[in-house]
């Protein structure tokens, strides 16, 4: 599977190139986020080719650079080093240098795989026992306290003067 290795101040990111495209930018709707400003927010696009893959720039800022030179696009091979500003990428094939005529195994991932809640629901609902169900005690209901102030209160006394009530 081929993959990009991010070299970070924290060590190394590894990201699997899983789909057909591969976004790369500082903006969040990029596959693959570099939040670092010297990174355009949509910096360039790795694309899979019958070939292997290849990196695009999409007009940014401090370019594309592929082991040192300055590239619009260019065909990468296992071990590149990528420069996006100031960040170092290494791309990873190893299928690169097996034999292309070797067979490719039957089942390839095809990317991501977009699926609505109640479908999910349904596969997690499929796989998984049911779990009993506990009975619950009832719950015994408490009437409100009564809007009536006690007998010795002052406002009690005070609507008993006005009206009377309670002589």
């Amino acid at each position: 599977m081929a993959k990009l290795l991010v070299h970070e101040s924290a060590g190394v990111r590894e990201f699997e190139l899983v789909d057909p495209e591969v976004h790369v930018g500082r903006e969040l709707d990029n596959t693959l986020r570099l939040p670092d400003p010297s990174i355009s927010r949509h910096h360039c696009v790795l694309r899979r080719t019958e070939a292997g893959f290849q990196i695009q720039d999409l007009q940014s800022s401090n370019g594309v650079l592929v082991n040192g030179d300055r590239h619009q696009a260019w065909d990468l091979a296992d071990g590149d080093r990528i420069t996006l500003g100031q960040v170092q990428l290494t791309f990873q094939n190893p299928r690169s240098q097996e034999d292309p005529q070797a067979a490719r195994p039957a089942l390839e991932p095809s990317g991501t795989v977009r699926m609505s809640a109640e479908a999910l629901a349904a596969l997690h609902a499929a796989s998984r026992p049911i779990p009993a169900v506990q009975p619950t005690r009832p719950v015994r209901m408490v009437p409100p306290p009564s809007p009536e102030p006690p007998q010795g209160s002052s406002l009690a006394r005070f609507f008993r003067r006005l009206f009377g009530v309670g002589r």
